[in-house]
């Protein structure tokens, strides 16, 4: 989490250092320092894809076992409404 704060950082600098560039006319320049924010960005956005995934997936896989679980807590129940009538 700490270094997709410092690309983010990074980013955000460089896209400050290039708000006084574009006033010298250095088209190079400002492409090289917009560049690098935007890479950055494209870091953070790839981590955050992988993130939120990665949180649908335990999402999905914490329902299913809250479902096997019901089940297996109904199907004690059944059994042990079977043993007390049997007992009866």
């Amino acid at each position: 989490m700490d270094g997709l704060r410092e690309s983010l950082n990074r980013a955000e600098k460089r896209l400050v250092e290039a708000g006084p560039v574009t006033h010298s006319l250095d088209v190079e320049e400002v492409r090289k320092l917009t560049r690098t924010a935007l890479e950055g960005t494209a870091q953070i956005v790839k981590a955050s894809r992988r993130v939120k995934q990665d949180v649908r997936r335990r999402k999905i896989a914490f329902s299913v076992v809250v479902v096997v679980i019901a089940v297996i807590i109904a199907l004690l129940v059944l059994k042990r409404r079977r043993i007390k009538r049997a007992e009866q």
